[in-house]
């Protein structure tokens, strides 16, 4: 927009300045004003050149106008991106934990299935946020405690519900 101005303002004032000078001349025929052709032009003149600071004061304050409006939606912008960044974040964050316990959930299972005394019980194991949760049922309280061990010993465990009920069968 500057190099803009640069141009096109001299264009401007030109046709300005040519316009008094138009007006100046016809001024000179009317008859009953006492003012020489000199006075009548220095007059002309400072019109002009008041005319011409007025404008050049509105084109300043659309120029200053114009660079705040940029100025905001730049900032809009930057706090859009900033928004969308820190959403990113957060998406990736929560698929991260996710995969996190998905680990957690296939470790407990598979060392609880490799366990001769527990690998024919249903054992179900919930992972969030690290906290795991063993729900089922047990032949003996030994055996609830084994699986509950097992569970402990997996890296990235925070804590262990240990819901599993003891079911003497007959």
């Amino acid at each position: 927009m500057n190099s803009t101005f640069q141009t096109t303002w001299p264009r401007i004032a030109g046709l300005i300045v040519a316009m008094a000078a138009a007006a100046s001349i016809a001024a000179f025929d009317r008859s009953g004003d006492s003012r020489t052709a000199g006075q009548k032009v220095d007059d002309t003149i400072a019109k002009v050149e008041q005319k011409t600071e007025e404008i050049k004061a509105e084109v300043r304050e659309a120029a200053r106008d114009a660079k705040q409006a940029g100025a905001d939606a730049a900032q809009g912008a930057s706090n859009k991106v900033g928004e969308a960044k820190q959403a990113t974040v957060n998406v990736a964050e929560a698929a991260a934990d996710k995969v996190k316990d998905a680990v957690i959930t296939s470790k407990i299972k598979s060392r609880l299935g490799s366990e001769p005394s527990l690998s024919g019980l249903v054992i179900t194991v919930d992972t969030q946020g690290g906290r795991v949760a063993l729900r089922g049922s047990a032949p003996d309280r030994a055996a609830a405690d084994r699986a509950e061990s097992i569970a402990r010993a997996v890296d990235g465990v925070s804590s262990i519900d240990n819901q599993l009920a003891v079911v003497v069968k007959p």
